[in-house]
């Protein structure tokens, strides 16, 4: 995986819409091949435009995606109507907390659908995936890119969004998930990608599921972890990128786990790099965390430095001084410029915070390589 070398690298989380057209209208997400292949042309190109080093599709897949589950595993049902709930059927503390607020802002403002296992979890949509990485190349050839990466779900994020009716037990379950993911975890290191495995389990499951024991809650994510462990042994580490964050919806976020808390373990996950949330209000202090807990030999850290659920747009001052603040603490090689979480806000908008953050990427390798 590429270091910031002589300069300050720039990417991002994976999630981005297409690119405003000429007429002012706001791309919206493609279905179909056709539509999903001329939609990640667009991505590609504008993710240049702006400046970006290692790009992605944007996460438009034919395949892939938290709509999309039973096209990917066996064992898994999609019903409409019922509304969102998690695996447990309850919602994060904050939602209740502040349930005015999210009855005026729900948490997701459409019916995706309620995910169900009803079997066992296999996979089955790899062919769909493969479609996707190469669909990916072939729009990203002859562009000037550093790298390319493509996002996969991890297992504890997978459960998140699934209501058991087969296992009969979270432990099993899980494992299953891991068993299936595999194969879709290999299939993208294999096409000569970066793997982006997109677990915020790692931190906002202690939100979601009522967490009050840390001791408690390291064992459980110790195990979590572990799941996603075996799932990608014998794959190189670098070519692993661990995305986390405290989940990317509009909302208050007033019990989120500190960073601090978990780190350690986080470290113990053979990822070259791990992409956190760094910029959103609540989180813009965790650079300290790697204060207290450095950052080990060989290991990159990207932090978010534009927030994805703000419409202010960051000056890229604010953006450099983001960046300057890890590098002073983990090394200037061993930070790369990110966002947040996936961008969802406004198309136009997005595109000009990416935009200015490879702006404060420029200010930040002058002040730290001169």
């Amino acid at each position: 995986m590429k270091r910031s070398e002589g300069r300050i690298l720039t990417s991002h989380s994976g999630s981005v819409f297409p690119p405003p057209r000429d007429d002012h209208s706001i791309g919206g997400r493609p279905d179909g091949k056709p539509a999903v292949a001329e939609a990640v042309r667009e991505i590609v190109a504008k993710q240049v435009e702006v400046g970006l080093d290692v790009i992605n599709n944007g996460d438009v897949n034919a395949g892939m995606g938290i709509m999309t589950f039973p096209r990917m595993f066996e064992g898994l049902e999609q019903r409409h109507g019922e509304g969102f709930k998690n695996y447990k059927g309850i919602p994060d503390e904050d939602m209740e907390t502040y349930a005015e607020y999210y009855s005026a802002h729900p948490f997701i403002p459409f019916d995706p659908g309620q995910c169900y296992c009803t079997g066992p979890i296999r996979p089955k949509g790899l062919d769909l995936l493969q479609w996707d990485l190469d669909n990916l190349k072939q729009a990203a050839e002859g562009e000037d890119v550093e790298e390319l990466f493509y996002c996969v779900i991890s297992p504890g994020w997978l459960r998140r969004w699934v209501v058991d009716e087969h296992y009969g037990s979270e432990e099993e379950m899980a494992h299953a998930m891991g068993g299936a993911l595999k194969p879709y975890f290999k299939a993208v290191v294999d096409a000569g990608l970066i793997l982006q495995i997109d677990s915020p389990d790692i931190v906002d499951e202690w939100s979601w599921d009522r967490w009050t024991d840390l001791a408690a809650y390291r064992v459980n994510l110790e195990a979590r972890l572990d799941t996603l462990r075996n799932a990608v042994r014998g794959l190189p580490e670098d070519r692993i990128r661990l995305h986390f964050c405290w989940g990317s919806w509009h909302g208050p976020h007033s019990v989120a786990l500190p960073l601090e808390d978990v780190l350690d373990l986080v470290y113990t996950f053979p990822a070259e790099c791990y992409s956190i949330e760094a910029a959103k209000a609540n989180h813009s202090h965790e650079w300290r965390a790697f204060e207290r807990h450095p950052l080990p030999d060989g290991k990159i850290v990207m932090p978010g430095v534009i927030d994805h659920t703000s419409a202010i747009i960051e000056h890229p001052q604010v953006i450099a001084d983001r960046i300057v603040a890890y590098a002073k603490v983990v090394g200037k090689e061993n930070v790369i410029a990110g966002t947040d979480c996936g961008m969802r806000i406004d198309s136009r908008l997005e595109w000009t915070k990416l935009e200015r953050m490879a702006l404060g990427a420029k200010l930040a390798t002058t002040e730290l390589f001169g």
